[in-house]
């Protein structure tokens, strides 16, 4: 458990629908938690597979650049339609130039992150 008393513009909340969306900047030196919520619908054959990333630059920072922090695979079959959601608690560390949560998204999906700076 964390004991941390954010400030309010340290609260954070980002949600997307587009093919590609930057969703929170982590500032260097800073600390983010988070729960991811995705959700994801396949009609028809096919796969829906949205999900969400961490990149940073610089050093010291964590999880490695390029991490896939949540993902969602909703496989669909002819004639029919699948969905199916999750939630994923993330905690990311900016190191010495900070980062980006991401989002790719498949099929027709969504995200929602709701979390906060320390």
């Amino acid at each position: 458990m964390i004991i941390a008393t954010p400030f309010s513009n340290e609260i954070i909340n980002a949600s997307a629908t587009a093919s590609n969306a930057s969703l929170v900047s982590v500032p260097a030196g800073r600390w983010f938690t988070a729960s991811v919520q995705l959700s994801a619908i396949q009609s028809g054959a096919g796969t829906a597979s949205p999900f969400v990333t961490w990149t940073a630059s610089g050093s010291d920072f964590a999880p490695a650049s390029g991490s896939i922090l949540s993902r969602i695979n909703v496989g669909g079959l002819l004639g029919i339609i699948s969905s199916d959601c999750n939630t994923t608690e993330i905690f990311v560390y900016g190191g010495d130039s900070g980062g980006t949560i991401g989002y790719t998204s498949g099929g027709t999906s969504s995200v929602v992150i709701n979390g906060f700076l320390i």
